[in-house]
């Protein structure tokens, strides 16, 4: 800890506010290497599903058109649910990676914030 972390409570006197703020720091980070491992992992997965699309195994009889009009291209909220999934595979990993950024920067800002109130805090003291 930093000298201005020693101070009991926090270093703004603020109960646990240092400890909550390194808690959401953790959290954070594990989030946003969570969505980059999602990523990585995500992207070799929408690879296979491009690529057995491009051959498609549904064949080119009725039911494999049927099947492809009904099922596979049939829409929810007006998009064709193939490409809901390609579109929610490819965000969800970088949505974590930003909530986990935002909580990083939001866990900074608390860290900034008791620190100036302990700064303002021993001048008048002093």
């Amino acid at each position: 800890m930093s000298p201005v972390n020693d101070r009991p409570g926090g270093t703004s006197g603020l109960p646990g506010l240092a400890v909550r703020a390194a808690g959401l720091d953790e959290i954070s980070r594990r989030l946003a290497a969570s969505g980059q491992d999602f990523n990585n992992s995500v992207y070799p997965l929408l690879s296979r599903i491009v690529q057995l699309e491009a051959e498609q195994p549904w064949g080119d009889d009725d039911i494999g058109h049927e099947f492809l009009t009904t099922v596979y291209h049939s829409s929810v909220d007006g998009t064709p649910y193939n490409q809901l999934l390609h579109t929610v595979l490819d965000e969800a990993g970088n949505e974590l990676v930003d909530f986990g950024t935002a909580g990083k920067q939001t866990a900074q800002r608390f860290t900034e914030v008791d620190a100036a109130a302990f700064r303002r805090t021993t001048r008048r003291a002093g």
